[in-house]
């Protein structure tokens, strides 16, 4: 419910505050008092845009607040607590819009700054404003069928309809991507086999290209490799001296320590060059000039660097490169297996859709006839003795289920039925309007209603049914009217009257006597008689009954 507005430098109204009740309060006022300024403000507060001149002063700025109680609307706290504009265990919606002289403006919900977008989307579950042409929220197919669902006891079940359609078109999306991959990836399938069916007929084994590069050094350097190790076997040989000469120094028969320690120095020394001269002997023996093996290898690596150049990578990193090929190649072949998996549960979630849906729709076409019915007995009261409305399935399917539905009404029983925002007569709508709202209220928590002479082109008794509806209607959603009429401005637990005074706006909240005078300026007009005052306390007391 909306429980207090303030409002300041809006049109005529320069500084105002008003606290709402529960239940139904209604807004009466002189022609040209500015009665709708209340619904106007607030509309421009939940996201409409902002006119030049309606602004107050041209140096001002339009501030303009709001308190909602949510404490009803689900829907409202979800979303709230969703982006964390309110906490669950406490939820509350304080939205306030600052519009400069310019015409720009800043919204905020919970001193937190919103974008006008998401103003207007928050708004439609807080309040339903209808004007005398502005039936936006009723006319919504979306709206409509959540009503009926509603009044079905469908809520749950549509919940669950809705998860199941979300599910299976998540699960349809992985399949027709994971399709889409296997479309764009067939050539890709075809070069990658190529490539790596090049590496394995290369058949390079890991550390080959090293050893390779190694054996050709050495047969290129074979001659100098060789001549190398005969100066060197020459020139070892020249030792035999120093070993004849140490052989006889250990028969000395000193005990010098320096002569104990160079004999055994000397004597280790030519054990390490026989040593050096043994591993040099048996490494000569594999050095030979072999043009053959030599060429054998320069082809080997003429190969590898040839299949290193097409893959782009250096010769190093052509095993590296073969696995890649082979993990994309698996990675591809696991995606066929994917799709498989994909395509029986696409048609698993299918299925449980389809099984939950066919039950939501049986629900809503067994209450659709039950439903109208209920409208239609308040058409009479309301003074629409020929009125009717009903109820249009179309399939389709969607996460509302298998199909999708639009009220009709006419008003007239000759003419056909048609949409309801194809009715011709403001007034007419909004008594159909009422109508449904009535039996729609039973079942769910409706945003609080705020109407703009919502009997307009009534008089009389159908006036007093018309309040009394909106006192129903009240039971289980605010209501706000801006009215003409005496009969309904009794009927509401709250009553404000609008006053101009030097092109300003204010408002009265009437009690006692100020508003029996009130109903009576109504009923009589400039002149207020001692009968129209009976008249007024008379309607104030039937609308306790």
């Amino acid at each position: 419910m909306l429980k207090q507005l303030s409002i300041q430098n809006y049109l005529l109204v320069e500084n105002l505050s008003v606290e709402f009740t529960q239940g139904m309060t209604t807004v009466t006022g002189e022609s040209g008092a500015g009665k709708s300024i209340l619904l106007d403000a607030l509309d421009l507060l939940l996201g409409a845009r902002a006119k030049r001149d309606e602004i107050l002063h041209g140096d001002a700025k339009i501030e303009l607040v709001a308190e909602f109680d949510i404490g009803m609307s689900a829907d409202a706290i979800a979303v709230l607590v969703r982006d964390d504009f309110t906490d669950a265990k406490a939820p509350e919606c304080i939205i306030r819009r600052v519009i400069n002289p310019e015409g720009r403006s800043r919204a905020f919900i919970n001193n937190i700054p919103v974008t006008q977008q998401f103003l207007r989307s928050i708004a439609d579950f807080l309040v339903d404003i209808q004007g005398q042409d502005d039936f936006r929220r009723i006319t919504s197919t979306k709206v409509q069928l959540q009503i009926l669902d509603e009044y079905a006891h469908a809520g749950p079940l549509r919940a669950k309809v809705a998860q199941l359609y979300n599910d299976w078109q998540k699960t349809l999306k992985k399949l027709e991507d994971a399709i889409a991959l296997k479309t764009n990836q067939r050539d890709r399938v075809e070069l990658l086999g190529y490539q790596f069916q090049e590496l394995l007929d290369l058949d390079l084994a890991g550390g080959e290209l090293d050893s390779l590069e190694d054996e050709r050094k050495i047969l290129e350097n074979s001659a100098s490799i060789s001549e190398t190790l005969a100066i060197l076997e020459v020139e070892l040989n020249k030792l035999d001296l120093v070993r004849s000469k140490t052989k006889e120094l250990e028969k000395l028969p000193s005990s010098s320590k320096d002569l104990v320690s160079g004999r055994e120095t000397l004597a280790t020394a030519l054990n390490l060059v026989d040593d050096a001269q043994n591993d040099l002997r048996s490494y000569g023996a594999t050095v030979k000039e072999d043009p053959q093996r030599l060429s054998e290898i320069e082809a080997r690596l003429g190969k590898i660097f040839e299949m290193a150049r097409k893959h782009r990578v250096p010769p190093e990193e052509l095993l590296n490169k073969q696995k890649q090929l082979a993990k994309e190649i698996e990675e591809i072949d696991q995606n066929e297996d994917r799709i498989t998996v994909l395509e029986s549960e696409v048609e698993a979630r299918e299925k449980h859709f389809r099984t939950s849906a066919r039950e939501l729709s049986q629900k809503r076409k067994e209450a659709a006839p039950e439903f109208c019915s209920e409208v239609n007995t308040h058409f009479a009261s309301l003074g629409l003795d020929r009125g009717a409305i009903d109820i249009a399935f179309e399939d389709r399917v969607s996460a509302e289920g298998l199909e999708q539905l639009e009220l009709l009404a006419r008003t007239v029983e000759k003419f056909d039925f048609a949409p309801l925002r194809k009715i011709a007569s403001g007034g007419e709508m909004t008594r159909v309007n009422l109508a449904i709202q009535a039996v729609a209220a039973k079942n769910s928590h409706l945003p609080c209603l705020i109407l703009d002479e919502a009997d307009v082109g009534v008089g009389g008794t159908i006036s007093d049914s018309i309040g009394r509806l909106l006192r129903t209607l009240s039971e289980t959603t605010q209501v706000l009217c801006v009215t003409h009429a005496p009969q309904v401005a009794a009927i509401g637990q709250q009553h404000f009257k609008v006053t101009r005074e030097n092109e300003k706006t204010n408002l009265m909240n009437l009690e006692g006597e100020d508003r029996v005078r009130e109903l009576a300026r109504m009923l009589a007009g400039s002149e207020v008689t001692p009968e129209t005052t009976d008249f007024a306390k008379n309607l104030l007391a039937q609308a306790m009954d």
